[in-house]
């Protein structure tokens, strides 16, 4: 390489392996810690900060390979993968790929290969030194990300439970209750008008007359009406409230109509959902994306469909005790980020041996549209674009039916 080189590429990278964790928490120790302490768990960007919430992470054997992951590429890399000598050039740790090596090699004691003196190799009780103070620095990190997460989780509940108390119901006495008006009109131009003749079934949706709509850097931009909703854990803990913002009947004129609350991060269930239907009494649940996809299904079929409200939450669904069938009405899109989800739950549904099938609408997607989904095809057909519900019962029976005899076949 040169007397610029004083260090070996091949030989630093070898003599790295095994002690990552030790230079990222010598070179970059503050501004790793979160990842460090979460190896491979999404933590926030550390560079872009409150941009990108649960943007890097390390890798899980970053002690072994020293790669790094972005949810996006960054600094004009070809790929969302950087391993650690690319990291420290990138964000100035080291001003070169040269000086990277020279670092490094100082640090590990490497042979120097320009004729000069080079650092006394580490001995191992000094190796061991490092890892311990990564160590102690790990778990003072933990305990202080625990009581920060308890200190806003408690915050997060008591905003919820003031939000929550705030709204109103949808219905009185089995009615439609005439001060959520502007629900019902944004309902009806869903196309989902027959809310109105299940009051029962959509208790976990409350109607907020005048909401304030903030934008991301807390400025106010406007008071609004909003729907707000539950979602739940499956033991039926509130962990958050999903906001629809209004106008007219219709999503409010903002940047984000859509919202969710911030979350009491203390409930240790990954799963997520919004309880569309009521309670399960026969065993069979649907689970779509969306509030309104949901409540198309729960109206087309007459089954509780709860809603994922995203495709990742989809992918982490947990289906309640007394489930033996879970149908996924899966969003179509383009990008196949439904479909892909849905069957990522579909394989989680059967290792829990539980009957699972996705469905997908049957339109093509339109040229000037990123997807279709159930509600849309709710609005163009109704009830005749979903499968049959005496359809839907005969295919689930005759699979638990197949089951049984499964069953009863290994047992003799």
């Amino acid at each position: 390489m040169g007397n610029n080189y004083p260090y070996l590429i091949d030989e630093v990278i070898n003599a790295s392996r095994g002690h990552y964790v030790a230079l990222a928490q010598h070179f970059m120790g503050q501004i790793l810690a979160p990842a460090l302490s979460h190896l491979g768990r999404h933590v926030p960007d550390p560079w872009r900060g409150g941009h990108a919430k649960d943007g890097f992470r390390l890798d899980a054997q970053f002690n072994e390979t020293g790669k790094t992951f972005f949810n996006q590429n960054v600094w004009g890399h070809k790929s969302p993968m950087i391993n650690f000598m690319q990291l420290c050039v990138y964000t100035g740790v080291a001003p070169s790929a040269g000086k990277y090596l020279e670092m490094v090699g100082e640090f590990l004691g490497l042979p120097r290969h320009d004729g000069k003196k080079g650092s006394k190799p580490l001995t191992e009780a000094e190796m061991a030194a490092i890892r311990q103070k990564a160590e102690e620095q790990r778990i003072a990190f933990e305990k202080a990300h625990y009581e920060q997460v308890l200190k806003e989780s408690k915050l997060n509940r008591e905003h919820n439970l003031t939000l929550w108390r705030q709204t109103i119901p949808l219905f009185i006495d089995g009615k439609p209750n005439p001060e959520a008006e502007e629900a019902f009109r944004y309902f009806d131009g869903r196309g989902l008008s027959k809310i109105r003749d299940y009051p029962e079934a959509f208790k976990v949706i409350r109607f907020h007359k005048s909401l304030k709509y903030l934008e991301d850097n807390g400025e106010e931009f406007g008071v609004f009406p909003a729907l707000v909703t539950k979602v739940q854990s499956p033991d039926g803990t509130g962990v958050s409230l999903h906001r629809t913002y209004l106008f007219n009947g219709k999503k409010a004129p903002v940047d984000k109509p859509k919202k969710m609350t911030p979350a009491d991060r203390t409930v240790p269930s990954a799963c997520r959902y919004i309880q569309i239907g009521g309670d399960v009494t026969d065993g069979i649940l649907g689970i779509a994306e969306g509030i309104e996809t949901a409540i198309s299904c729960f109206l087309a079929t007459g089954i509780p469909t709860y809603s994922s409200v995203c495709a990742q939450n989809l992918k982490t669904f947990e289906a309640p005790a007394n489930v033996h069938t879970v149908i996924v009405f899966a969003d179509k899109d383009k990008s196949k980020t439904g479909e892909e989800a849905a069957n990522v739950l579909k394989a989680n549904m059967a290792k829990q041996g539980v009957i699972c099938t996705v469905v997908l609408p049957k339109p093509d997607i339109p040229a000037n549209s990123k997807g279709i989904d159930w509600n849309d095809e709710y609005r163009r057909a109704g009830e005749k674009a979903f499968p049959p519900r005496a359809n839907i019962l005969n295919w689930v029976y005759q699979r638990l039916r197949l089951m049984v005899k499964t069953a009863q076949s290994a047992t003799r």
